[in-house]
């Protein structure tokens, strides 16, 4: 799983699609204050406060 995490940008990052399709690896970025949750293709678009509560460390 790749992880990219923005500070306010709700649309998903053009690295994190290359790096994803290029080694076949599911992507996550990671958003402060998103307003709207989405996936496109395998990349989910979340909001940080609820990614961080649901990390398991």
């Amino acid at each position: 799983m790749a992880v990219e995490a923005k500070c306010g940008r709700a649309k998903i990052s053009s690295g994190l699609v290359w790096f994803c399709e290029k080694y076949n690896f599911k992507g996550v970025q990671v958003v402060k204050d998103l307003k709207r949750e989405q996936t496109v293709g395998r990349i989910d678009l979340v909001d940080a406060e609820r990614f961080l509560k649901e990390l398991y460390i």
